[in-house]
Formats: C-alpha cells, sequence, structure tokens
C-alpha cells in the first residue's frame, strides 16, 4: 500500500458515500497521518478509496476519496 508522507499538502476530491463531509470538498491541508485501511469504493470508478486521514487542524475523515498531492497525481491502491 502507497502512503502519503505526513506534512504533504494535498486536496481532497471524489467523494462517494460517504458524504457527511461534503462540504469540505476542495479542502486543501496537509496530511497528519498515514491512510489506513484503504479499500476500493465502487462510487467514483474505480479512483476513490475509503480510508482514514487526518487534516491538519481538522477531525479524522473516513470517506471515500480520491487524493491529489499538490505537486503530482497519485491514485492509492492496496497492493495485492
Amino acid at each position: 500500500m502507497k502512503i502519503i508522507p505526513k506534512g504533504t499538502r494535498v486536496r481532497i476530491t471524489g467523494f462517494g458515500e460517504y458524504d457527511s463531509f461534503s462540504s469540505a470538498h476542495g479542502y486543501i491541508g496537509k496530511v497528519g497521518t498515514a491512510l489506513e485501511d484503504l479499500h476500493q469504493s465502487p462510487y467514483d470508478e474505480g479512483v476513490g478509496y475509503l480510508g482514514r486521514i487526518r487534516l491538519e487542524n481538522s477531525d479524522i475523515f473516513f470517506i471515500s476519496i480520491k487524493l491529489i498531492p499538490l505537486s503530482s497525481y497519485f491514485i492509492y491502491k492496496k497492493e495485492s
């Protein structure tokens, strides 16, 4: 599983089933903890993954997410 290093600036896109945090769509913050327990989400055509992420000065989000580091694009998948 790939992880995003602590302190990396990211933008959240692609909310799926867990939409209660949709107001945070487009939020830019820093990763405070590594992604954990990633599972492929059927809601984002394979590009969204369920996981937990803590953004700086915020709570832990448990949502369907696609993280786009500001420097480049990555899709985070659980290695088989």
